[in-house]
């Protein structure tokens, strides 16, 4: 191993961790065997805490995984080795299960304490390592602030953060970041820039791995002297890396090389090359998983293609990294780390939280001149920890209400509207940060940013969404089923958004159900006129199909829905044909009234759908 990662990449998406959690509660005291390993994964999967995705015929592979990740976190012990006991939940677990702290204050202190190697996890694969993994990433991009740097990339963090294997090199990590962010912005071009990635992964990777490449290098030199063709495969075989298949590939590759044009050199550059791919392919993964478990603490927000500070937090930061930075001795770890008290953090100390609370409120109440929000200010605060906590949760619900009201008002500026655009794009090039954990809650945030750019809504801008966002106003997590995913209301009408990423066959089985119930329920609710929009990448034949004949049975009768069909094309044209001709939501109903009236004239969904697609543009036209 030559590079550290928090978590695990099976566990794609860390907000699950508490669920889990729970779940695996319910067998504490078992034993962590193959039996109890199926019974979680059936538990998980029925309960919607395993993907879908996940292969049945791997149950004990996958349970395993998820306790892996408990373990590593100091959540629970969930061990597989007989002598290691039974299922426990740690007192730090407990009290995450319990609400007795937030989710984000516990992952924040237990990634403060986990250190590389430690009695957990040892043995020579930690060789060399002496490392706090978090406080390496918290440093790091902490230093680049201080320096004017803004956030990491995933390059700059699968480069130089996660390879970063004792905290004494933390400053070197910085000064390479600092260089090469240098470098790359004097570089024009995408493929370009995509070279000198290439290049410093290839240099990072053959420096960790210099003993196995130099290995590699010597075999491969003395293949051509071998005559035996069990002994030239065994050889050959020796230096080969990742599973069968692969393995099978490289030595046909190889031994073509060798035996049929004689190229010693041509082989090694090879058998390089597929070396720096695969490790460089495990460093890309690590990089998207350290940025998805590094985000539950809090104090990080996602912007574009950076993880950045978020400004709120910089001077928890600051104090955080003003404290000595120890390692725990092997016989004092475990006790050390389910200690939900360890370490000391600046959330402890009264003078600090009462400090945070009055410039959150002095935040708000700036806020609040200029959007007319109401704050009722805070009298007394009582010097109680637990109470001083809750206080600051509930100020940055409050900050965040009246920096939501300014950025509903700013969407439809032109460049938000350009930003807007852009993250779509993001998405549909998959190279927004946090990977596809991510691209599901970013997806319906900007969705939501259109219609909050064309919007005069009616009620609180929050009763409009129900995915969370953070802060700096960026969505923690996608809408959790059960409830649409947007919802906007007019003095007239009423408008139930629903969005996924599914493109085929399982656009329909993932979302038919509950599209029509929520705009069936809104019309109910509102009694008013509503329409439904089902956006997609592409709208699959079949979803069209049965929006075409969508139905909901309301008070006694079937009431015939209106929910139009759009792929993210047409949502950006309909946000372009806004940002030229600044149409009211008055337009907007009309267009989706004409929308609806075609189906008049088609036989089936795909035909309306089609029909809607070619005649797309003029329903923005004669504003």
């Amino acid at each position: 191993m030559k590079q550290w990662n928090i978590g695990n990449t099976t566990i794609r998406n860390p907000n699950r961790i508490k669920d889990g959690l729970s779940l695996l509660q319910h067998f504490e005291g078992k034993i962590w065997d193959y039996k109890t390993q199926r019974e979680f994964y059936d538990k998980a999967k029925e309960t919607g805490i395993m993907d879908s995705k996940e292969d049945t015929k791997e149950k004990e592979f996958h349970a395993r995984k998820w306790a892996s990740c408990l373990n590593q976190l100091g959540f629970a012990r969930a061990w597989k080795a007989k002598n290691k006991g039974p299922i426990v939940i740690t007192k730090i677990g407990k009290l995450l299960i319990n609400d007795e702290i937030t989710f984000e204050e516990a992952m924040l202190r237990q990634l403060l304490k986990y250190q590389l190697p430690s009695s957990l996890e040892k043995g020579k694969e930690y060789e060399n390592f002496k490392v706090h993994p978090f406080r390496v990433f918290l440093e790091t991009i902490y230093k680049l602030y201080e320096k004017g740097i803004n956030g990491l990339t995933k390059e700059e963090i699968s480069l130089f953060v996660i390879t970063t294997l004792d905290n004494k090199n933390i400053d070197e990590a910085v000064e390479k970041i600092k260089n090469y962010r240098e470098k790359r912005s004097k570089i024009k071009g995408g493929n370009p820039k995509l070279a000198l990635f290439k290049s410093e992964r290839q240099n990072i990777i053959v420096k960790a791995y210099k003993e196995e490449t130099t290995e590699a290098r010597e075999v491969i030199k003395k293949l051509p002297n071998i005559s035996d063709n069990l002994e030239f495969e065994k050889q050959l075989r020796a230096i080969l890396f990742g599973k069968e298949p692969k393995k099978q590939v490289m030595t046909k590759e190889i031994t073509k090389l060798i035996k049929k044009e004689r190229n010693t050199q041509k082989a090694y550059e090879y058998y390089l090359e597929e070396f720096v791919k695969t490790k460089g392919a495990t460093l890309k993964d690590y990089g998207d998983s350290q940025v998805r478990y590094v985000l539950t603490t809090g104090i990080f927000s996602l912007n574009r293609d950076r993880i950045v500070l978020k400004e709120n937090k910089i001077e928890l930061v600051k104090s955080i990294l003003e404290t000595e930075n120890k390692f725990i001795e092997e016989s004092k770890y475990e006790d050390y780390f389910y200690n939900p008290e360890e370490p000391r953090l600046p959330l402890d100390n009264v003078e600090f939280m009462l400090d945070s609370i009055i410039e959150l409120q002095r935040n708000i109440e700036k806020l609040s001149e200029k959007t007319g929000i109401v704050v009722e200010p805070i009298t007394t605060l009582e010097k109680n920890i637990p109470q001083l906590k809750k206080i600051n949760i509930d100020l940055e619900k409050e900050l965040i209400i009246q920096k939501e009201y300014i950025f509903y008002k700013n969407q439809g500026n032109e460049d938000q509207i350009n930003d807007i655009v852009e993250y779509f794009d993001m998405i549909k090039t998959r190279t927004l940060l946090g990977g596809d954990a991510y691209f599901p809650a970013y997806y319906e945030w900007s969705i939501w940013r259109v219609f909050l750019a064309i919007n005069t809504l009616v009620g609180k801008i929050s009763d409009t969404r129900n995915f969370e966002i953070d802060e700096e106003l960026k969505p923690i997590h996608h809408a959790k089923g059960g409830v649409p995913d947007m919802m906007f209301e007019y003095e007239d009408f009423s408008l139930v958004c629903e969005g996924t990423l599914h493109q085929s066959v399982s656009q329909w089985s993932a979302e038919y159900t509950s599209v029509p119930k929520h705009v069936g329920e809104m019309a109910s609710r509102t009694k008013k006129e509503t329409f439904g929009v089902f956006v997609a990448p592409r709208i699959e034949p079949n979803m069209a199909q049965q929006l075409f004949n969508a139905s909901w049975h309301i008070d006694g009768d079937f009431m015939s829905l209106n929910i139009i069909p759009l792929s993210t094309d047409q949502l950006i044209e309909i946000l372009r044909a806004f940002a030229k001709y600044r149409f009211s939501v008055k337009k907007l109903k009309e267009a989706f009234e004409e929308m609806t009236k075609l189906k008049k004239e088609c036989s089936n969904g795909k035909e309306w759908h089609e029909k809607i697609s070619k005649n797309f543009q003029k329903f923005f036209q004669n504003i």
